[in-house]
């Protein structure tokens, strides 16, 4: 990440909108049932989600870390730590959305035993 990395006026436009979404709530014991037996199709899932999710908490981060009481929000860690969060946060909506071939997705949903994708080499 870049050390002189500043939040433009337009990234601000794009934080504030996705902090204005909810977060998703997570819970410990979701996080043991998802992960238990993982199989392509719930990877994928967990992908997809991170994927909208993310964005969203950085966002709600940054937001959060500007708002801070008693100027709290001018502290050079603190402008750090938030352009840190920004530039992931930037990094993260520019990145290009996964397409996969309807095929390819089909075989990922399918359960385990009816088909399975090769090993990456």
């Amino acid at each position: 990440m870049s050390a002189g990395f500043r939040i433009s006026s337009a990234l601000w436009d794009k934080i504030h909108h996705f902090a204005s979404f909810p977060q998703t709530g997570v819970s410990l014991q979701q996080m043991v049932l998802f992960g238990q037996n993982p199989s392509q199709g719930t990877l994928l899932k967990a992908s997809q989600f991170l994927a909208e999710e993310l964005p969203v908490r950085l966002a709600h981060r940054v937001k959060e870390l500007s708002e801070l009481p008693h100027g709290l929000s001018e502290m050079p860690s603190i402008r750090k730590v938030q352009n840190w969060y920004a530039q992931s946060f930037e990094e993260l909506i520019n990145f290009p959305p996964i397409v996969l071939p309807p095929d390819v997705r089909q075989a990922l949903m399918a359960p385990r035993a009816e088909t399975s994708l090769p090993e990456s080499t």
